[in-house]
């Protein structure tokens, strides 16, 4: 044996040696224990956490964006109502980006006259667009006197002149008066919770799809992604037509 020609003492030391060894042993196998047992709540919770995030950050089902860009009747339209396939625009008129896409918006609805309708709906961004939330209510009490898409177009001609006017909203005045709108009603169609809760509904209805730039377009349902050109877009117009 290993142990017989040890003295007494040594043999002593050596059993303390192995009994120390056994209860370190038996304390890190404690302690492992303890760190699975702790483990798992904190799996548990990060588990919830990414599940919690994946539901604010995935997109609604389509379903659900089915149901958000439902065209009502009452919306911002161009193009005939019956169109085979219909272009959603959430824009800003603040927007430098949403300024350069208006001539190809236009020049789709010239070349796909009987099967493009295009929806208007508002999505100032207030964090850096100081001003688009006011230009939206401008273009919605314009639409309380008919002439909506004139305050729309005036907006985006004269981008860089009211966003570089400290008083900006005598700018909307001036623009209502030169597409013949009563003054006195299109400023207190202005200031009308009525104004401002149509704007609130796009802006609703764009956080509900995840919107976080500008111009963001849907055609029948589906965003478009980046669209760089017209051929672009017409090719995806002629898609969504089946051409």
């Amino acid at each position: 044996m290993e142990q017989e020609g040890l003295t007494k003492k040594q043999k002593r030391e050596l059993a303390r040696q192995e009994k120390r060894k056994d209860r370190e042993k038996e304390v890190r196998i404690k302690k492992f224990y303890k760190l699975i047992i702790g483990l798992v709540p904190v799996l548990f919770l990060l588990f919830l956490g990414f599940k919690f995030a994946g539901w604010f950050k995935t997109p609604t089902t389509s379903s659900s964006n089915a149901e958000v860009l439902g065209v009502q009747s009452d919306e911002w339209i161009k193009g005939p109502q019956e169109a085979r396939a219909t272009l959603v625009e959430y824009e800003d008129f603040q927007c430098p980006a949403c300024k350069d896409y208006q001539p190809i918006v236009n020049r789709l609805l010239t070349d796909f006259p009987d099967d493009l309708k295009i929806v208007y709906r508002h999505y100032p961004l207030t964090l850096i667009h100081t001003k688009a939330y006011d230009a939206a209510k401008a273009s919605e009490a314009a639409g309380m006197q008919g002439k909506f898409w004139e305050m729309h177009d005036k907006l985006y001609e004269r981008q860089e002149e009211w966003v570089n006017d400290n008083n900006y909203k005598e700018r909307f005045v001036v623009y209502a008066k030169d597409i013949g709108l009563d003054e006195e009603k299109f400023k207190a169609d202005f200031e009308s919770d009525e104004v401002k809760n149509k704007v609130q509904e796009d802006m609703s209805s764009g956080n509900t799809l995840g919107i976080n730039s500008t111009p963001s377009f849907y055609l029948n349902g589906k965003k478009t992604g980046t669209v760089r050109s017209y051929d672009d877009f017409a090719k995806k117009v002629n898609d969504a037509l089946g051409n």
